[in-house]
């Protein structure tokens, strides 16, 4: 029983025992050069290749009235995985969709401070129909 307590204090703990190198990221979402004052943003690492059952955590930020966010994760903190992710922005539930990145829109997250910037595009007209499929 003394060997399995500490295995199930992890368990129970959520410790997830990656050790996905990290870095910190910060940016800027705008649409028509003016910011999104609403919504989140979603970074998700893309595998490396086909054998890379685990490419790491999503990591998420929460967007201020300038637009702003800072990305952090829920098991390893601040930041994102260094390579590359898809990137995706949600909007509260009664706010317009101000625009759209397609479904393959890609960021490279590098060692060291990262800023990104992201301008949204028009939403097309067959948005919906292209959904959140990714190559």
């Amino acid at each position: 029983m003394r060997r399995l307590l500490p295995c199930l204090l992890l368990l129970v703990g959520g410790c997830s025992g990656t050790s996905h190198p990290m870095a910190p990221v910060t940016g800027q979402v705008t649409f028509n050069g003016e910011p999104v004052r609403a919504g989140v943003v979603e970074f998700a690492p893309i595998r490396k290749d086909q054998h890379d059952r685990d490419p790491g955590p999503h990591s998420y930020g929460q967007l201020d009235a300038s637009g702003h966010f800072t990305l952090s994760t829920a098991q390893d903190g601040a930041g994102a995985v260094i390579g590359r992710h898809y990137v995706s922005v949600g909007y509260p539930d009664p706010q317009p969709n101000p625009g759209w990145l397609p479904p393959d829109y890609e960021v490279e997250v590098k060692a060291g401070p990262n800023n990104v910037k992201i301008e949204l595009l028009p939403r097309p007209a067959n948005a919906d129909e292209l959904g959140h499929m990714r190559p």
